[in-house]
């Protein structure tokens, strides 16, 4: 039978291919408005057989560099399951931009699923009126440039976005979590005055208080405080990532390690720690530190470069709370025994009425002399040694420190904007009620079943006890700690506190007779950070 005979006597189930890529820009030649055009007019006016439109498969900004484009998926399941025989598009690149892809489809896919292909121009393409064409020379040349025209393309667009890593030009699709993109200039950072209070809580909390990590993030949860993954989509951001149906808005250890661990916040850029493999193999892999593109105070920073440091040398020291514990002991991460070099552990006796510091090599395997000395008895020389150290240093130098103590930012009772919190808590609340509500009605209106009504208010009920059990008090005046309260009335330390171990000093060592080795931070002991510990 020939094709004319054939064409007369079947109905085409037709498609229409739409693409447009990120690369196509706003050339409106190739917008997705005039490639429909151009493809209804002719389906329309120039093809001669019966037909059904089937439907339109449109993939807005995907290469064509591969198959895994959800129009183009779908396209393929729907001619998988025979409801498409005729596929058209405005042009052969339009579908393929990858030589391999496109041999398989017209020569081994389509013939297989018995498919019409049909490209209407550059060159022009049927696959059921010209067989031939497809095997013949100007198809897979024609492919053959187009997959090299996108490999150009590729090269050049990753040659434009190095050099603007390279300039400190920020060309993420969403700003790290306590910045956002400064309206004046979206390659530039800036301060989100609401994230941004939270990041500082949380190395507050990490460094000067002690807290763990999971202990942080239970704080942030009682408080009622989104992640970020659910802060971004709060703010009006279209964020999407794979697993965000998987996220359910709390703050995990996780999370909370990758804000402490990622330098932007001390105010260096860092991009370029993934990338694909090709523009045709689109699977992302790490990057090698030393080829990252870091520039160095690019953007204003949250926290200082001193407070930075401290967060990474803790998470470098790998020191843990203890199990059920959200904080760490005082001296975690700064107390080890002088003769093997590991760090202290904490043993308590008689029901916590008297606390220890053993050699954990000496109690776990035996392998060091024994020392065992009184949590008091160290914390008391310790607290003797900065005081001691602190009255050396002339009194202009005391009211200097103290100056820049009080100038800098003390800490808030918890993250500060509380009030703001309360007033999206009680409106997140309010949805959440009236979503209960709606969910009766559609039940006794027969519009879900009893089973997926009591799934659905489990889950709402129990976002809604989230809400409800995060205690938000008002905000408070700032105020430092106690311990650097001291230091501001009396012009030295009378307790010890996290923050005050942790700025001032390194490490600390047990000798085998009890004795203790003080290392300070600085020359000048008495300096603090430009955080002032607060």
């Amino acid at each position: 039978m020939t094709p004319a005979a054939a064409a007369s006597s079947s109905l085409w189930h037709v498609a229409l291919y739409i693409r447009l890529s990120r690369e196509d820009g706003n050339d409106e030649s190739l917008s997705v408005t005039n490639q429909r055009k151009i493809l209804h007019e002719y389906l329309e006016h120039s093809f001669s057989e019966p037909y059904l439109l089937v439907g339109e498969y449109i993939d807005d900004g995907a290469t064509g560099t591969d198959d895994e484009r959800p129009g183009f998926q779908l396209l393929l399941s729907d001619i998988r399951r025979g409801a498409v025989d005729c596929v058209m598009c405005k042009t052969l690149s339009r579908a393929f931009r990858n030589y391999a892809d496109q041999g398989y489809f017209l020569e081994e896919f389509f013939p297989r699923h018995r498919t019409r292909f049909i490209a209407l121009s550059g060159p022009r393409v049927d696959s059921f009126l010209d067989p031939d064409a497809v095997n013949g020379y100007e198809i897979p040349i024609s492919g053959i440039i187009n997959d090299r025209y996108a490999g150009r393309t590729s090269l050049d667009v990753r040659r434009t976005l190095d050099t603007k890593r390279r300039r400190g030009e920020f060309i993420g699709a969403f700003a790290p979590y306590g910045y956002q993109k400064d309206p004046a200039d979206h390659s530039r950072l800036a301060e989100d005055p609401s994230a941004a209070r939270v990041v500082r809580d949380i190395f507050h909390w990490y460094v000067h208080e002690g807290l763990s990590k999971q202990g942080i993030a239970r704080r942030l949860n009682q408080l009622g405080v989104p992640n970020p993954a659910h802060y971004k989509r709060r703010c009006g951001l279209r964020y999407f990532h794979p697993h965000a149906g998987e996220n359910d808005g709390l703050w995990s250890p996780r999370t909370v390690s990758y804000i402490l661990d990622n330098p932007v916040y001390a105010g260096d850029l860092v991009q370029g720690r993934q990338r694909v493999v090709s523009y045709k193999v689109h699977d992302r892999v790490s990057v090698p530190p030393s080829e990252w593109f870091v520039v160095p105070d690019a953007h204003p920073p949250l926290v200082s470069r001193a407070l930075f440091a401290l967060a990474r040398e803790r998470a470098a020291r790998t020191v843990r709370a203890a199990p059920g514990a959200d904080s760490v002991h005082l001296f975690a991460g700064a107390l080890f025994c002088a003769g093997c070099g590991k760090a202290m552990g904490l043993k308590s006796v008689q029901g916590g009425r008297y606390r220890y510091y053993v050699c954990r090599t000496h109690r776990e395997k035996g392998g060091c002399s024994s020392r065992h000395l009184r949590a008091d008895a160290v914390e008391q020389a310790v607290l003797d040694a900065i005081r001691s150290q602190i009255a050396r240093l002339p009194e202009t130098e005391i009211a200097a420190v103290a100056e820049a103590v009080r100038a800098a930012p003390c800490r808030r009772d918890g993250p500060a904007g509380r009030e703001t919190l309360r007033r999206e808590n009680a409106r997140q609340a309010t949805r959440l009620q009236s979503a209960l509500d709606g969910l009766y009605l559609d039940w006794r209106q027969g519009l879900l079943t009893q089973e997926d009504f009591s799934r659905l208010r489990r889950r709402l009920e129990g976002q809604l006890d989230r809400l409800r059990a995060a205690s938000i008090p008002p905000e408070t005046e700032a105020s430092c700690s106690p311990a650097v309260e001291d230091f501001l009335t009396q012009g030295n330390f009378l307790r010890l506190e996290r923050g005050v171990v942790a700025e001032l000093i390194d490490r600390i060592l047990v000798e085998e007779d009890g004795g203790l080795e003080i290392r300070f931070r600085f020359a000048d002991p008495g300096a603090l950070s430009s955080d002032g510990s607060c």
